[in-house]
């Protein structure tokens, strides 16, 4: 009993809304009154060109945009850190999931986990200082 309470206790949860399709099996929801990036499809499109692999858009992928705030509560974050964005790969039939922090940085956040996302997919080593880089590349 005391374990099933700790359980649901620690439950990450947040309220999103609609789901709307990117393309194909990727989605995206926002929380309520947070900023969405607006027209993702060509920064996808271009990171997957830039890495020469193919876009995963029959994989499915929900990307969550929620704030800053709840994720820097609900995420492990390093310390003089703040998260901007977290990668879950596919696991047991459940789609992956990107979380992305809405603010100035949400494009570059939105390229640099679809990076992870790529790399998971494809199977690829890539570094982290290798995806900060090619992220930012991605996202102008």
């Amino acid at each position: 009993m005391i374990a099933f309470f700790v359980l649901i206790a620690s439950t990450q949860t947040v309220d999103l809304g609609p789901s709307s399709t990117v393309h194909d099996a990727v989605t995206m929801r926002a929380a309520p009154g947070v900023k969405v990036p607006s027209k993702p499809k060509p920064t996808l499109t271009y990171c997957a060109q830039i890495t020469g692999v193919t876009a995963p858009w029959k994989s499915p992928l929900e990307i969550r945009v929620v704030s800053a705030a709840w994720l820097n509560k609900n995420f492990k974050t390093p310390a003089g850190k703040r998260r901007t964005g977290r990668y879950y790969p596919s696991k047991k039939g459940h789609p992956a999931l990107i979380y992305l922090a809405s603010g100035r940085d949400l494009k570059v956040s939105l390229a640099h986990e679809w990076l992870h996302h790529l790399a998971s997919v494809h199977g690829k080593g890539w570094s982290e200082s290798w995806i900060e880089s090619t992220a930012k590349h991605c996202a102008q």
